[in-house]
């Protein structure tokens, strides 16, 4: 019975000493775990901080991209806008400029229109008359002398009487004449 008894105490001693080898297991187990489940929600922590450091970047990247190309918009449209305004320019420049050329033209037509009745002015009365009939008769390259009596009978009988001894000029220059002393 003694060795029943020893037998017994000597388990019971095993299963403590094996209870607390078991519950030292199981306290190492947890604080291994624990200590493992500290660093996962550190790993966590620091990658959740890495994926919004990522996003706020890829945010600003967007915005900054936005951004870009509502400024090459902006760019674009002053490019354009600065065209259309060259080829208004240009426009206007070209209309002033033909404008100036009409005037000038026709300030040039009415000078040389003032010049040549003031040319036939200062011609007459020096003399000289116009011929208005020297291109339907005659050929343009010859000069032809006509009595300048029978010439004004025909237009002028009032001068006619003044010049009864001059001679009448054709000029090929425009029709031109002079009336010559004879």
């Amino acid at each position: 019975m003694q060795a029943r008894r020893l037998d017994t105490s000597v388990l019971s001693g095993e299963i403590s000493r094996l209870e607390m080898e078991l519950r030292a297991v199981h306290e190492a187990r947890a604080r291994d775990a624990a200590a493992q489940e500290a660093e996962t929600q550190a790993l966590l922590a620091q990658l959740a901080s890495s994926l919004a450091t990522a996003e706020t970047e890829r945010r600003r990247s967007e915005a900054e991209a936005t951004t870009a190309r509502l400024q090459l918009g902006k760019a674009e449209a002053e490019v354009t806008t600065a065209r259309l305004q060259l080829v208004q320019v240009e426009e206007a420049a070209r209309a002033k400029l033909d404008a100036m050329e009409k005037t000038l033209e026709r300030e040039a037509m009415a000078e040389a229109l003032m010049a040549r009745e003031a040319a036939g002015r200062r011609a007459e009365r020096a003399g000289y008359l116009p011929n208005r009939h020297a291109l339907s008769t005659t050929p343009n390259r010859h000069a032809h002398r006509v009595s300048a009596s029978s010439f004004f009978q025909q237009r002028r009988p009032a001068r006619a009487a003044m010049r009864r001894d001059s001679t009448l000029m054709y000029l090929p220059n425009g029709g031109k004449f002079a009336i010559v002393e004879t």
